[in-house]
């Protein structure tokens, strides 16, 4: 008898799972409320006279099976009458009138969303308001087959003459989703999602961003696509770190990175003019986190020849990022003098050394980056670029300093 119970319970929950992915997690379901046997939230709730309270349509499933005896205590029941647990169901009412709406059964959704109906607007505002609300319902959602679902339909409203909002409600859904799967066109997502750049709110554009970093993110040959596409992404994501909006700054940004990580990428998004951008946003009152980020992809930048030679012809770039130097967190830090010691002893050149020998309290910067709780490798950085200022200037105190001290290990 116990195990006919505990199948029932397991095809019932397993059933359910399988029918409907999309409802509210287990966790924010109060454990009471469900159905010993079903394991739903109650309907109608009634309590036998041992005193246990079942679903009344389950219960009456099981009595009506030919069993006597209660399924969680197993105890022969003298009376099958039922008596209506009220106040639970009082209980059960005012968790369901205060708990978010669940999605209509996900399948359902999905096919309604495949076809051309009136009713896309409302159908990608309930995906989002679900995925917005927890992270397991994101979670299910990036399982399911809700992004290619999604992609299909920004392929499908590309066109110019496809339906913006469109567009932009699919993007918000999927901005929210881990797009971890190869995509399936790139060229029709591609056209899609430049035209939310160039046509969309300010909204849109970040959740455009943020999906083209997530896609670039599933694979080496989606960021050469995408970087290298007929729609111009990389212009369109330059032109945000124009914005004001530091949002749109910060998804431009994270984007720009995953997309330069091919050398070709990286070159080109140089030549587009990111240098002068990026020092522009380290001179301004954006958050710390957007300045660290425009850090990060100088550093990029300064991976490739190209780049070098736009940081170190670009007026006053090179003492910006000097001026990062132990300003912000450890990464932005670490991040400016990755860039430094990339101009200055890697690219040799004499227009950086110069601008950072002429910096304010540049030898104590280095001086402090050695002796702090850096990498490795950023602390053997600073001791190159402090020689830079030793031979500029003879007469800084860095040959006593290097004589007379002993808590800085050499290199």
């Amino acid at each position: 008898m116990r195990a006919k119970t505990r199948d029932m319970n397991i095809n019932t929950s397993s059933t359910k799972t399988m029918e409907n992915p999309s409802s509210p997690p287990s966790s924010t379901i109060p454990s009471f409320f469900r159905c010993p046997i079903s394991l739903d939230v109650m309907r109608s709730p009634v309590s036998l006279c041992t005193g246990v309270t079942y679903d009344r349509s389950s219960i009456q499933q099981w009595l009506d099976s030919g069993n006597n005896t209660c399924p969680a205590t197993m105890q022969v029941l003298p009376s099958k009458d039922f008596i209506p647990n009220l106040t639970l169901h009082r209980l059960i009412n005012l968790w369901s009138s205060s708990s978010p709406p669940r999605l209509p059964p996900l399948p359902d959704l999905l096919r309604d969303l495949q076809s051309s109906t009136t009713n896309t607007h409302h159908l990608l505002s309930s995906l989002s308001s679900f995925a917005s609300s927890s992270d397991l319902n994101r979670a299910s959602l990036s399982l399911s087959p809700s992004p290619s679902v999604l992609l299909s339909l920004l392929a499908r409203h590309g066109n110019d003459d496809g339906d913006l909002s469109v567009l932009a409600g699919a993007a918000r859904v999927l901005s929210l989703l881990n797009l971890t799967d190869p995509i399936p066109e790139t060229p029709p997502i591609a056209r899609a999602l430049s035209r939310l750049l160039r046509a969309g709110s300010t909204d849109s554009r970040v959740d455009a961003a943020l999906v083209l970093d997530s896609l670039a993110r599933s694979s080496p040959d989606a960021r050469l696509a995408l970087a290298s596409s007929d729609y111009g992404l990389l212009p369109l994501l330059l032109r945000m770190l124009d914005e004001t909006h530091s949002s749109a700054v910060d998804a431009a940004l994270a984007c720009l990175i995953t997309l330069s990580s091919p050398r070709r990428a990286r070159a080109q998004v140089v030549r587009l003019g990111v240098v002068p951008k990026l020092t522009r946003i380290l001179s301004s009152e954006l958050p710390a986190e957007t300045v660290e980020r425009a850090l990060k992809m100088m550093e990029t930048a300064s991976t490739c020849t190209e780049g070098r030679a736009a940081i170190c012809g670009e007026e006053g770039c090179v003492g910006a990022v000097l001026g990062m130097v132990l300003k912000g967190s450890a990464a932005a830090t670490e991040h400016a003098t990755v860039v430094l010691w990339s101009v200055c002893c890697l690219f040799w050149d004499k227009r950086a050394r110069d601008a950072v020998a002429k910096g304010g309290n540049g030898s104590t910067k280095m001086l402090l980056l050695m002796q702090g709780s850096f990498s490795p490798a950023v602390r053997e950085m600073a001791g190159d670029l402090l020689k830079i200022f030793r031979v500029s200037n003879p007469k800084c105190g860095i040959t006593g300093y290097e004589t007379k001290t002993t808590h800085i290990m050499p290199f």
